[in-house]
């Protein structure tokens, strides 16, 4: 991660959004694999991907969680490789990996879906930005 840390700047977004996936990716690699937290980090590196969109197109970055909602506010698709109903299944995780609750946690393939998806977007994400003025 760089040291950027402007919010108005979506490097600082996408470089936050790096840091997260890579944690994701080393818990992942250990030998109980954490796969709640796994799912906890591809899930706030998704919404950190989507809120660099916003950033990059000039649009308020709201306090939200929700990916569709998030992916909608962009106007954008982001990858023919990810629906909005996997979004909505990736969003649920940050309440998991966070707080008790009823839903079952997260397994392995879980975890494994939920990197796929985080990996989909950020490299979805760099090439939106990438249209942008600078």
């Amino acid at each position: 991660m760089s040291d950027r840390r402007d919010p108005e700047d979506p490097r600082s977004w996408l470089d936050y959004a790096d840091a997260d996936l890579h944690a994701a990716r080393v818990l992942a690699g250990e030998d109980d694999g954490f796969p709640m937290q796994v799912c906890a980090f591809c899930q706030q590196a998704a919404e950190k991907y989507l809120k660099a969109v916003l950033v990059a197109g000039g649009c308020d970055v709201p306090r939200i969680h929700g990916l569709v909602e998030l992916r909608a506010l962009t106007g954008r698709s982001i990858s023919e490789q990810v629906t909005d109903g996997e979004l909505e299944e990736l969003t649920k995780w940050i309440v998991v990996g966070r707080y008790p609750t009823v839903w079952e946690e997260p397994t392995s393939a879980d975890a494994a879906v939920a990197l796929r998806l985080a990996e989909v977007v950020g490299v979805a994400v760099r090439g939106i930005i990438s249209g942008f003025p600078e």
